[in-house]
């Protein structure tokens, strides 16, 4: 069984056959905007480091957290938590800067991404036919 949701992941085609093959894509795209989205937000407010784009940011944040689905496996003995702290640690050390601003405008970048995400899970939950909450 553990297999099998690490395969659906990892969007084996071994292990999924046909599925993967049929997928609409429409789900990864509104995903893919969203993200990108979210990358141009925090990079306006000088959040990220400023020597990638937003498109070479974001290529580099999906390598980086999918090599982590694909190594967990072989990840430390000490679990979940201490893997997603490994992967929150590295992409804190390769992506944010170094420091903050004093007057950055966290309140209004927490409430973008609100919206972000808001706005992601409704159009989720009409795709997908699941009533509001």
């Amino acid at each position: 069984m553990r297999r099998r949701r690490r395969g659906a992941r990892r969007g084996d085609p071994d292990l999924l056959g046909k599925l993967v093959a049929s997928r609409d894509t429409a789900i990864d795209e509104r995903h893919g905007r969203m993200a990108h989205a979210y990358l141009k937000l925090l990079s306006a407010h000088g959040l990220l480091r400023d020597d990638m784009d937003i498109d070479e940011l974001g290529y580099a944040y999906q390598a980086t957290f999918e090599g982590f689905l694909r190594a967990e496996e072989s990840g430390p003995e000490d679990g979940l938590d201490r893997r997603a702290a490994l992967l929150a640690q590295t992409v804190r050390r390769a992506f944010e800067v170094d420091s903050v601003s004093p007057d950055a405008p966290l309140e209004d970048v927490a409430a973008a991404t609100v919206t972000l995400l808001d706005e992601l899970i409704a159009a989720d939950r009409a795709e997908s036919d699941i009533p509001e909450a």
